[in-house]
Order: structure tokens, then C-alpha cells, then sequence
């Protein structure tokens, strides 16, 4: 999608010196949904009170974390 979008920096493939666009899942963990633990300042959500499969433990945004343990970087 990046480069039909011509975002020729974006969808890159992991690779030393490439800024990291990634999501790191632990797919074996469950999680409770809690509306007011939720990184969203909306507390509406269809999923409250759910157990879900998987949980994402980080995110990177060219190289910078943007959640760490699951919870939003400021």
C-alpha cells in the first residue's frame, strides 16, 4: 500500500540501518478489555468487558517507540 501510495520511506522490509515500522504481538496473551485503560480518551467500545485473543506488546514508528508493554509512549 505505501508504494501505491508513493510513500517510497514507508512498507520498507526490516533491515540494519532501516528505520522500523513495527508491531510486536504476543498472540498467546489474553486481555480483558477495560474501557478506562484504553489509550483513546473515548471510553466507548462494543469490546468491553471482553476476553481477546492477543495483545500487542510494542509498536515503532521509524525507529521510535510509539507503545512499550502495551501502554502509549508520551
Amino acid at each position: 500500500p505505501a508504494r501505491i501510495a508513493g510513500l517510497e520511506s514507508h512498507g520498507l522490509d526490516p533491515a540494519p540501518g532501516v528505520p522500523a515500522n513495527l508491531t510486536l504481538v504476543d498472540p498467546a496473551a489474553r486481555r480483558v478489555v477495560e474501557p478506562g485503560e484504553l489509550a483513546s480518551l473515548s471510553r466507548n467500545t462494543p469490546y468491553a468487558g471482553m476476553s481477546l485473543p492477543g495483545r500487542v506488546v510494542a509498536t515503532f514508528l521509524r525507529g521510535e517507540p510509539t507503545v512499550l508493554d502495551g501502554k502509549a509512549v508520551k
